[in-house]
């Protein structure tokens, strides 16, 4: 089902006011889901996934902030911390002739993961590794000494594998899903919400990553097929689904876009891509970036 995004404001009041009310919408789902985890007063175990530039760090955030303002001790694990040693899946890439593929969940030290969960459920202090991407090592990282107000969220893209739910398996959790779950129709246009979220993704990876529109390009096709092997066949799993769709997205992200996919040489295999991107907005306003708040879910992709 599309959702119909009409940007019909003129004025810089009705602008703000729109903004505002697309977030006050948003927060209104995201107190719904914290209101059903702060039910579970025995909970100890979260899981919280999505693909690629969801929300998945906004909607930990405010999990975070309910459950410490409850007196809950809360901690976040990432399973990207439980990667295997970079010269270890480039050894085992080289063996098997392929590439390595972080997304796929055999580059999860699963017995690893396992452990964890396990000295959690024991009452146990836990050693919970660091992930140095700079390095590609995963390091000594913390020690959380585990209470029994303690509560643990478990974060990434993997959180919903089977592989890796199958290590909760029995145990009092609740699991989170985020994602943008509708498509949206802007002036006639329907923008697909895979192609929302990368969108997302070319101004976020450009910003603040380094990443080339080529590249991030390039990138996309392994992480859709990704997507629809190990995310989209298990998400309606989920206890509590999200959606991150903002009503305001397509306007406030059109001029971070433009000039991100200006960086883009006509000679580029990408090219006519590109200027189908262009031109797909081409009659959608401009909204300042200057009218999120502060912690809007959308400062994720655009800072």
């Amino acid at each position: 089902m599309a959702k119909l995004l009409k940007f019909d404001f003129t004025t810089a009041d009705e602008k703000k006011a729109f903004v505002d009310s697309c977030e006050a919408e948003f927060e209104a789902m995201l107190d719904e889901a914290v209101a059903k985890v702060m039910a579970r007063r025995e909970l100890h175990i979260i899981t919280l996934s999505g693909p690629t530039c969801s929300g998945k760090t906004t909607t930990a955030r405010k999990l975070i902030d309910e459950l410490t303002a409850a007196g809950r001790d809360v901690h976040v694990i990432s399973i990207d911390d439980f990667y295997y040693d970079r010269k270890f899946l480039d050894e085992r890439a080289a063996r098997l002739g392929i590439a390595v593929d972080f997304d796929s969940v055999d580059t999860i030290d699963l017995e690893a993961l396992s452990e964890c969960v396990s000295a959690i459920v024991r009452g146990e202090d836990v050693n919970v590794p660091h992930y140095n991407f700079k390095s590609g090592t995963r390091v000594k990282g913390r020690l959380i000494d585990v209470k029994e107000e303690s509560v643990f969220i478990f974060e990434g893209i993997q959180a919903i594998y089977p592989e890796v739910t199958a290590l909760f398996k029995g145990l009092d959790t609740v699991s989170i899903h985020i994602s943008v779950a509708e498509d949206a129709i802007c002036n006639g246009k329907l923008f697909e919400k895979r192609d929302i979220r990368f969108f997302r993704r070319l101004v976020r990876d450009y910003k603040f990553r380094g990443a080339s529109v080529d590249f991030t390009f390039f990138l996309w096709k392994s992480v859709c097929a990704n997507e629809d092997a190990h995310i989209l066949p298990y998400m309606d799993s989920a206890d509590i689904k999200l959606s991150s769709l903002m009503g305001y997205e397509l306007a406030m992200i059109k001029k971070p876009l433009m000039d991100t996919l200006a960086t883009v040489d006509s000679g580029s295999e990408i090219y006519g891509k590109v200027c189908q991107i262009k031109q797909a907005f081409d009659k959608i306003p401009e909204l300042s970036q200057s009218l999120l708040p502060q912690f809007s879910v959308y400062r994720e992709f655009l800072g």
